[in-house]
């Protein structure tokens, strides 16, 4: 197969061969005989990096740096990571580069490519650019003690991040980028605490107090525990960590929990935050029976067991005995339906308008 193509009586391409350092002749040869060029094309040596120094500087730019190796004559560019080094210079020798780091891409190692009439060249991760990470903000900035919250930290130069929350090691993301780092919050007692970026390449940057772990919340008591079914009733909820306090005030300001009575969500206007110990509730109308409530803050959720109970209206079915003196005085039994509440008395019992004595 022929290593060249006939363009045009004028004109032949072809691909050099393997060669050595150095002007060659280049000749055609023809039924009428051979032309030569004396050194019309010239091998050059591939441009081979051996240091860099320094390895490392600023994701500004600016650093000043020298790449010692061989056949960088006529080098036309180097870059790192995609970066032009500015001022190119190389020495009548071809063994020595220098130049200016411009801005770079994003902070990290990074690839160094010479390029120049013999080929290009990579140094893989010959250069670093540095810079210190910064924090801009944490979303969510609350989460239960047990830990567990997914929080994203945003800023800058954040690649190859790890993360703790007051020296505790947070498990890491490798979704994570330059400008975003996803961590896992570790448990840790209730409070505030400091978020601190670290990464190879800077000093860290701390999140003072950016992190607030919440206590669980403790439901224990329903008052009262009994209300009219079929209808909606006023109860308060007593504990401790019923609410999150969002701001110290005054007024101290506390976000709303989320209460559910039977499964059945309350409506955030019909909560009201009295206390982080006590929360007045509008509970829905229900049928008659127990249901349990339930209480959820950023800390948890705290339930009790057929904490209140919906009662239907009382029910008499028969009076033992039916009749007695007019002054009064006969014990009588009222058997029926509904006809407590929860300390087992019944409210109020009448015979015409007047009330019983009860004994």
């Amino acid at each position: 197969m022929a290593s060249y193509i006939v363009v045009s009586d004028t004109q032949i391409t072809t691909r050099t061969p393997v060669g050595t350092v150095g002007a060659k002749d280049v000749a055609v040869t023809t039924v009428g005989g051979t032309g030569t060029l004396v050194q019309g094309f010239t091998y050059k040596a591939q441009a081979q990096g051996s240091t860099i120094s320094p390895t490392s500087g600023p994701l500004a730019g600016g650093t000043a740096i020298t790449i010692t190796g061989t056949g960088f004559t006529g080098a036309t560019s180097v870059s790192i990571g995609g970066s032009v080094i500015t001022g190119l210079v190389v020495n009548d020798d071809g063994t020595q580069i220098t130049g200016t780091t411009d801005l770079g891409s994003s902070v990290g190692p990074k690839d160094v490519v010479i390029n120049s009439p013999g080929g290009s060249f990579t140094i893989v991760d010959g250069f670093t650019y540095e810079a210190n990470p910064t924090i801009t903000g944490l979303n969510p900035i609350r989460g239960p003690t047990s830990g567990g919250t997914t929080v994203t930290i945003t800023g800058t130069n954040l690649t190859d991040a790890v993360v703790t929350f007051d020296g505790i090691a947070a498990v890491v993301s490798p979704s994570s980028t330059n400008t975003s780092v996803v961590a896992t919050a570790p448990a840790h007692a209730a409070g505030a605490v400091n978020v601190v970026v670290d990464t190879p390449y800077g000093a860290p940057a701390t999140s003072t107090g950016g992190y607030t772990y919440i206590a669980a919340p403790v439901l224990s008591q329903v008052s009262p525990p009994q209300v009219k079914s079929g209808a909606a009733s006023t109860i308060t909820l007593t504990g401790e960590n019923l609410a999150v306090q969002t701001s110290a005030g005054p007024p101290a300001v506390f976000a709303k929990p989320t209460v559910t009575i039977g499964g059945q969500a309350v409506s955030a206007s019909d909560v009201t935050v009295v206390s982080a110990t006590q929360i007045s509730v509008v509970a829905p109308a229900k049928a008659a029976g127990a249901y349990n409530v339930e209480l959820t803050t950023t800390g948890g959720t705290s339930s009790l067991g057929a904490a209140l109970t919906y009662v239907g209206d009382p029910v008499i079915q028969w009076i033992t005995p039916v009749e007695g003196p007019l002054t009064g005085g006969t014990r009588v039994t009222i058997t029926g339906e509904n006809l407590e509440i929860a300390d087992g008395v019944a409210t109020k019992v009448y015979v015409e308008t007047a009330p019983s004595s009860g004994s």
